[in-house]
């Protein structure tokens, strides 16, 4: 007879144990007061370097704080900019000069302030490169003058570069085009352009 009461007993035990794990554990999973239901998080065309940074960043507030992480595909960081100031994204994937022009109203903003930005933290030191097919005979910045290049879709960090650069130093593309990297570089290899970056 005492065994059976210890088996009660330890099973009367066991099931009140299970319900406060259960109490707690739905309590913590509940919507905090205040607290976003999710966010959301621009990246940039699938494929490109900001995309697969906000897939993983996306995990952070779901692992930490229970809160789900939407990646938005954007045009880059200027288009980034422009959301976050208008309240369609909680975050936005930025360079920093797109960034910055935006806040101060300057460059690509023409005038607009964007003041509801904030920086959080750098990602990583974005690097230029332009490249050719060696039958195209460029070896250098200077011979892009007069040529057809590639710089990214519009409002990316490349497309927002690049014709300042060239217009700093003097050189005047035939044509500059906007797409995505994988189309720039199918027309690269098909010689519709002559270089890319």
């Amino acid at each position: 007879m005492e065994e059976d009461a210890m088996k009660r007993a330890g099973l009367f035990l066991a099931i009140v144990v299970f319900g406060i794990l259960v109490t707690f554990s739905l309590t913590f999973a509940q919507a905090k007061p205040g607290w976003p239901k999710s966010v959301t998080i621009g990246a940039a065309p699938v494929g490109g370097t900001y995309y697969i940074w906000a897939g993983g960043y996306a995990k952070l507030p779901h692992d930490k704080m229970g809160i789900p992480g939407n990646v938005e595909v954007t045009g880059g960081p200027v288009h980034n900019t422009q959301l976050v100031e208008q309240n369609k994204l909680d975050f936005g994937m930025v360079t920093a000069a797109p960034v910055w022009e935006g806040f101060h109203g300057e460059g690509w903003a023409k005038g607009k302030k964007h003041e509801n930005v904030r920086v959080i933290f750098p990602m990583y030191t974005t690097y230029f490169q332009m490249y050719s097919l060696a039958k195209s005979g460029i070896k250098g910045i200077r011979d892009l003058n007069g040529k057809s290049v590639g710089v990214g879709p519009v409002g990316g960090t490349p497309a927002t570069y690049w014709p300042k650069i060239f217009e700093v130093n003097g050189i005047k593309p035939s044509r500059i085009v906007n797409a995505g990297s994988a189309d720039l570089n199918s027309q690269l290899k098909d010689g519709m352009l002559d270089a890319n970056g």
